[in-house]
């Protein structure tokens, strides 16, 4: 056995003593059935004040400027989550099909709004609410 051979095998000993001790060292002592009555049903989630989230998803698109026919996609154009009373909550790019996704609070009303200087919303004052599907239309400013 070269030199190199021989450390190599004593570090890779050395590593498995180690992690075995160290998985030893904490054994795991709820099930999960015990774990899901200590946090009433909850599971993991231990926090029972945290809000309960949702998402809302869309496609954005542009609608066409005057002699055109068709609208295209937002591709990858910033658009922004916005509450009832108009403040930022996050914003997020559309993918290159102009599809979107917020993740938001449950039972909470939000508007999503473009980030471009270039684009406006066509209706600015649509809400949106965890699990809808909306599409979001941006006309030239």
């Amino acid at each position: 056995m070269s030199c190199f051979q021989n450390k190599l095998f004593r570090f890779v000993s050395l590593a498995l003593v180690g992690f075995s001790i160290t998985a030893s060292a904490s054994p795991v002592t709820t099930t999960h059935q015990e774990e899901m009555k200590s946090n009433d049903g909850l599971g993991l989630r231990a926090n029972k004040n945290a809000p309960v989230m949702g998402t809302i998803r869309g496609f954005c698109v542009i609608a066409p400027a005057q002699g055109l026919n068709s609208d295209s996609p937002c591709t990858n154009l910033m658009l922004i989550l916005k509450d009832t009373d108009g403040s930022d909550v996050t914003r997020d790019r559309t993918s290159p099909q102009g599809e979107f996704s917020f993740p938001v609070e449950q039972g909470k009303l939000y508007r999503v709004a473009s980030g471009s200087r270039f684009y406006e919303s066509k209706n600015p004052l649509a809400t949106a609410k965890a699990g809808d599907g909306i599409q979001v239309i941006l006309i030239q400013k």
